[in-house]
């Protein structure tokens, strides 16, 4: 397991930005058929310049506050 980091979803089309410890991270894709978390995890990996396969959710999977792991 690589480094943690928080992230916060919200509706709408901004780019992605810091708030303290936390990457608030904006979409406008559907909450359905796991759409927005693919969206927020393509976005935060090009806010991170990493691969989003090295991206995975630990928890909030349903809810807009989340756990990521970026695996090194």
């Amino acid at each position: 397991m690589g480094r943690i980091i928080k992230v916060k979803v919200k509706d709408g089309n901004r780019a992605p930005f810091v708030v303290d410890d936390t990457i608030v991270i904006y979409t406008k894709a559907k909450h359905e058929n796991n759409q927005a978390n693919r969206d927020v995890l393509r976005q935060l990996s090009e806010f991170l310049h990493t691969d989003v396969e090295k991206i995975r959710i630990l928890r909030g999977k349903t809810r807009r506050n989340k756990v990521i792991s970026i695996d090194d």
